[in-house]
């Protein structure tokens, strides 16, 4: 799915938890790598985060809407303050317009809840692709995507759903 993506998208709370790569590590997709975007309000990316230290190797652009100290620029990641929205977070809308102005017209949304469920509320979804698996993660670990059914309900429909091995892939798209 990263292969044939231009970017993909997560927030802040995932890349602190998780110091995700968000690149494609298949064999012979590694050059397919996707454009890697950080929803950060206050720009707390941490410049020992893998995001940050790959920057100069793998295009990665931080939104957010407060101003930097021009750390992470150094680093190589682009920077770009936007509107924010009514929480203090970069405006969805204007993201997805300055990420148009980069040619970015297929953007893989992999962030958690609060990331998910912006993008819904706002209307900016036009498929999803939900993976369950069988366990939960960590101590506090839970269903994320259970949490936003009722955005899901109504608004979409599945299309398909099929085992991956353990886990079960249910593709859903925008209903019209």
């Amino acid at each position: 799915m990263r292969a044939e993506n231009d970017a993909i998208l997560i927030g802040i709370e995932t890349a602190l938890a998780d110091d995700p790569m968000l690149d494609c590590r298949i064999p012979g997709l590694e050059r397919y790598s996707p454009t890697r975007v950080v929803l950060d309000s206050r720009l707390r990316l941490d410049p020992s985060l893998k995001l940050v230290r790959t920057a100069a190797a793998l295009p990665t652009i931080v939104f957010t809407a407060a101003p930097g100290d021009g750390a992470l620029e150094r680093h190589g990641v682009l920077v770009v303050t936007v509107a924010a929205d009514a929480q203090g977070r970069p405006d969805l809308g204007a993201v997805l317009t300055a990420l148009a102005a980069r040619n970015v017209t297929r953007l893989l949304v992999e962030g958690g809840a609060t990331v998910h469920r912006a993008f819904l509320a706002d209307g900016f979804a036009d498929a999803l692709e939900i993976f369950t698996a069988p366990i939960t993660l960590g101590e506090k670990g839970h269903g994320a995507i259970a949490a936003l059914k009722g955005d899901i309900a109504g608004k979409f429909t599945r299309t398909s759903r099929r085992k991956i091995g353990t886990d079960v892939l249910e593709s859903y798209s925008r209903r019209a």
